[in-house]
């Protein structure tokens, strides 16, 4: 049996995930870093301004936060899908060269495909393809 494991898709989401942080980090900090110049130096005196210094600060710092979180869950990507590569060992006793086993990646936040779904069993986690290329799931 073949057991085809798609490791570069997972490197390149954790990578893009990665970058996609850093960039919503980095506007994060910018727009903190505006609000902490406008209370530094006060180009107005009108009270809506103080209202502007506080919105930025509201804004920037959850923006930022978030960044932070996509960089964290960046990295702690799983590198392969333990269920699915148990389940190809096991498939692998009784199986020969005909079948292949596509084990798929693990989704990008736990559950979410559970949630969308309504039912487990909607995203196995990987594909199987028999002697004529019969698709199982």
């Amino acid at each position: 049996m073949h057991n085809i494991s798609p490791s570069q898709t997972m490197a390149r989401r954790a990578r893009q995930l990665f970058i996609t942080g850093m960039i919503v980090l980095l506007l994060g900090l910018l727009v903190v870093a505006l609000a902490i110049f406008c209370y530094v130096i006060p180009l107005s005196r009108d009270p809506w301004y103080s209202t502007l210094q506080v919105g930025l600060l509201c804004l920037g710092l959850p923006v930022g936060l978030v960044g932070g979180a996509l960089i964290v869950r960046s990295l702690t990507l799983p590198s392969d899908n333990p269920a699915a590569a148990y389940t190809a060992e096991v498939l692998a006793r009784g199986l020969d060269y005909r079948y292949t086993f596509i084990r798929n990646d693990q989704p990008l936040w736990p559950g979410v495909y559970r949630r969308r779904a309504g039912r487990p069993e909607r995203r196995a986690g990987f594909l199987f393809c028999g002697p004529q290329r019969r698709l199982f799931l």
